[in-house]
């Protein structure tokens, strides 16, 4: 057989491969669908059982920018940290995520997952965390990420509150979510989980907007096209050129989660920077571990925690010219602490 012939050949196998895989993932998804629908009475009868309860830990919500080291924080937390957390199994079953924890748990048995890989969030295997926007989405705004304190009814805010105090008490376990559009709904979050704990990471703003543009190029091609947190300054960021876009994405990111910061007690956060993550892994867990502590929450382990150097990107990766505006921008504005 030629070159040619075999390339053909090559092809028509990967074609092949994708039809097989899209067959699956949709006879998947239409099977969810139908366990979905059917459970979802059975899951509102017996989260009673522990939803009636107090909560025995206060939730914990990573935020901040995109692309500050959020993912890579809340992979390691979870692979060794004996916390709970939604896995991509358990979104998968989003609208009964109390059944999917219950599940999660008879299938997993609390094993590690052993991923550190991901594509702006997105990670691989079943057991991996998730953001699981669509958890979320349930009750808040898919075309706004900045949500005020009176945005939601009384039974959304119930719903959300029964089913996780429904998971923390099922499994005695505090339960981690990283979904960085929380980061802009802390006066809501505030109502509904008054005790609620924060890990606010940030990262060296102008690292971030590069960071921010280069996810720009891959996910639309272009740096034009915005991507992902909205702040309460969204349509006024759009009429700006995309340098100063980014720029002002972080900021107005940041100094929203600052200013709300303020109507909870400042022991219930906790500042992570992504260098000092990078640098030292195993010690800033613990931090995380003492601060977790001191709020009332005692996290074992799942395994040691390694002592691999994660490695920190510092240096410019798009043209200079981009580059140098970045960091003009950056040192135009008041970033404070």
């Amino acid at each position: 057989m030629g070159n040619a012939a075999k390339v053909i050949q090559r092809i028509s196998q990967i074609e092949s491969e994708i039809i097989f895989w899209k067959i699956r993932r949709k006879l998947f998804n239409t099977i969810a669908g139908l366990v979905r629908r059917i459970l979802a009475p059975v899951e509102a009868f017996v989260i009673r059982r522990y939803a009636t309860e107090e909560a025995k830990y206060p939730p914990i919500f990573i935020i901040g920018a995109p692309r500050a080291g959020s993912t890579i924080l809340y992979e390691y937390m979870t692979n060794y940290l004996d916390i709970m957390y939604i896995n991509n199994f358990m979104c998968r079953f989003n609208k009964i995520l109390y059944l999917a924890s219950v599940a999660s748990k008879i299938i997993f048995r609390g094993g590690q997952h052993n991923c550190f890989d991901s594509e702006h969030g997105a990670t691989n295997g079943w057991n991996s965390p998730s953001e699981c926007g669509g958890f979320w989405y349930r009750w808040f705004p898919r075309d706004k990420h900045f949500v005020d304190s009176d945005e939601l009814d009384n039974i959304q805010i119930s719903q959300i509150r029964e089913v996780v105090v429904a998971i923390i008490n099922k499994h005695n376990k505090p339960i981690l979510f990283k979904n960085m559009n929380c980061g802009q709904r802390l006066r809501i979050i505030k109502n509904i989980f008054p005790n609620a704990l924060f890990i606010y990471c940030k990262r060296d703003p102008l690292f971030t907007a590069q960071s921010i543009i280069e996810s720009r190029e891959r996910i639309h091609k272009n740096r034009q096209t915005w991507w992902s947190i909205m702040p309460r300054e969204y349509d006024k960021l759009l009429k700006l050129d995309y340098c100063e876009q980014v720029v002002k994405q972080i900021y107005y990111i940041q100094k929203q989660i600052e200013k709300d910061a303020d109507f909870f007690e400042k022991k219930q956060f906790i500042e992570i920077w992504y260098e000092d993550f990078c640098k030292l892994p195993k010690s800033i867990i613990e931090d995380i571990r003492s601060f977790l502590s001191q709020n009332g929450v005692s996290t074992g382990y799942r395994a040691e925690v390694a002592e691999t150097k994660i490695r920190l990107s510092q240096q410019r990766r798009i043209d200079k010219q981009t580059y140098n505006r970045l960091s003009k921008l950056v040192e135009s504005l008041d970033w404070g602490s």
